[in-house]
């Protein structure tokens, strides 16, 4: 199973979906093996939802809800960082990119 990154791109899972649904109509086997174990046709909501149960999510609209979740939540700890830093906590501001290494390079 693959795993989702710890900020995922709406449009690169998409384009993902996409280009695995291309190769199943160019005649790859494997990628259109992966779409009709299940499903009946080489669609892009069966290339999405192959997707997303390759991430571990039983449908897209999961994967989708998921990513906005992520995104969701960064943008709530870049506001709280940005508040932390103007406001001169810098105790909290440095406590908070201590404890979020990954997401440190996007705050920083």
């Amino acid at each position: 199973m693959a795993v989702l990154p710890a900020q995922p791109n709406l449009d690169h899972l998409r384009r993902e979906a996409r280009a695995l649904l291309r190769a199943a109509q160019a005649g790859d086997r494997a990628a259109a093996d992966r779409i009709l174990a299940l499903a009946d046709r080489l669609t892009l909501a069966s290339a999405q939802l192959a997707v997303a149960r390759e991430y571990g999510f039983a449908s897209w609209p999961k994967l989708k809800a998921e990513v906005a979740a992520r995104a969701a939540d960064l943008a709530r700890v870049a506001d709280e960082f940005c508040h932390a830093s103007v406001r001169d906590w810098t105790g909290r501001a440095a406590s908070m990119l201590a404890a979020r290494p990954v997401q440190s390079r996007t705050l920083a």
